[in-house]
């Protein structure tokens, strides 16, 4: 009998060390990744129409906090509002359209379903892409990995909260298409990025891409400036 309280002591002891270190990888550390490769590609001639437009990202409280290993923080409120961000674009006919959520990761199976909504408002391709925001929202991917190691729980109100602010983000920017001129900027500030690993060659570039009354800004970061447990989302 003391054997076997042993044995199960010993796997049980194992299995806690095995998920403390799967939920303590940094899953934000630099990797090797493939070559980009183009899957799709179109070209049109005309007029430059585009519309923006932003959704609040609106979870069920409480909500886990994203971000960060074991334990995870639930909030009651959000500090800052979050948000799904628009931008469609039309060229002689062709619509496409880019997506910012504000979200630590963007799962595949949520990206499809945004893709699969926003046939109906005739856009060719959608990219969907997440600020990456620690302490934001939680609970929206059902992946076990996901779950363990930063997104928390899977709750399906969480990712019917996603899906539905990014469509309507889509659709309004829609509705505000017109037509538009495009100017564009690029400034680099190397003072404000670091590679925590130590190495050279970090992105400092900022973009600004603007079409009047609508603009992109691209800055590549990692924001991780909120402390951890914070008592509301942001």
């Amino acid at each position: 009998m003391r054997a076997h309280r042993l044995l199960g002591a010993c796997l049980l002891a194992s299995l806690a060390v095995g998920l403390f270190a799967l939920t303590s990888m940094d899953l934000c550390e630099r990797r090797s990744v493939s070559a980009p490769a183009v899957e799709s590609s179109a070209a049109r001639e005309g007029p430059l129409y585009a519309g923006a437009a932003r959704v609040e990202l609106v979870p069920t409280y409480p909500a886990i906090v994203a971000g960060y290993p074991l334990p995870r923080a639930s909030a009651e409120r959000a500090t800052r509002p979050l948000f799904a961000r628009a931008l469609v674009l039309e060229v002689g006919g062709l619509r496409v359209g880019i997506v910012s959520v504000d979200l630590l990761t963007l799962p595949r199976t949520i990206a499809d379903e945004v893709r699969r909504g926003a046939k109906q408002l005739g856009l060719a391709e959608v990219w969907v892409a997440a600020t990456h925001a620690h302490s934001s929202m939680g609970g929206y991917d059902p992946s076990l990995v996901a779950q363990l190691s930063g997104i928390g729980r899977f709750s399906e109100a969480a990712r019917k909260a996603v899906v539905t602010a990014v469509i309507g983000a889509l659709e309004d920017a829609v509705q505000s298409l017109a037509p538009r001129t495009l100017e564009t900027g690029t400034e680099s500030f190397p003072e404000l990025t670091v590679d925590r690993s130590g190495q050279d060659g970090v992105d400092s570039r900022l973009t600004r891409i603007s079409f009047r009354t609508a603009q992109l800004v691209v800055f590549a970061a990692h924001p991780t400036l909120v402390p951890r447990a914070p008592a509301s989302l942001d």
